[in-house]
């Protein structure tokens, strides 16, 4: 009989010098990632060919190319969301590094990073808590671009409730827990 291997996780540690590093990356749907690839390429043919219309309605002074023009912005901002939430689903992942005094917790793709640092002695009541699925679908996005506050394992800072390990299952989620617990040891005999 063949066992699995209980090592077996979606989630990696290491080391980065003093911290301790977890790599989560976010859960890959393909037939999302292949469905906004297929959109993103046809907004991209669409958008070009609307542009390359307003530039000659601008340039002949005409009102279509005035409000082509404005749809254009609107359109470069869409595109550039989705090829954000591309980079994100293909490249992305999130980083908590864990050190003697703090905590910091990073969203990075190949395009955008975002890092937030926690003092560990200011942590309490570490835990973690099943995602709504409902939630987990939306927040499989990238956060770059709102304050939103997701994920599966939390504790609070202060009179916040901090959330990071976006779709981390339980037996991950207790892994990471596991660690930031023997660190917060570390610093409180330090």
């Amino acid at each position: 009989m063949k066992y699995e291997s209980p090592e077996t996780s979606r989630i990696s540690f290491y080391i980065d010098g003093e911290a301790r590093c977890i790599k989560i990356p976010p859960r890959r749907n393909w037939f999302i990632i292949a469905f906004l690839g297929i959109w993103f390429c046809m907004w991209t043919i669409g958008g070009v060919t609307i542009g390359l219309v307003a530039i000659v309605g601008v340039l002949n002074a005409s009102a279509e190319g005035l409000v082509l023009g404005l749809f254009s912005c609107f359109w470069l901002a869409v595109w550039c969301y989705v090829f954000a939430i591309l980079s994100w689903k293909i490249f992305g992942h999130e980083i908590i590094a864990i050190e003697a005094e703090g905590i910091s917790h990073t969203l990075k793709s190949p395009l955008f990073a975002r890092t937030k640092s926690y003092r560990l002695s200011d942590i309490t009541r570490l835990r973690w808590s099943e995602q709504n699925a409902a939630i987990s679908l939306y927040t499989n996005f990238p956060g770059f671009f709102s304050s939103a506050n997701y994920g599966a394992l939390h504790f609070d800072y202060g009179a916040k409730t901090i959330s990071l390990g976006n779709g981390v299952d339980s037996g991950e989620g207790y892994h990471i827990i596991d660690a930031i617990e023997t660190a917060r040891r570390k610093d409180e005999v330090a």
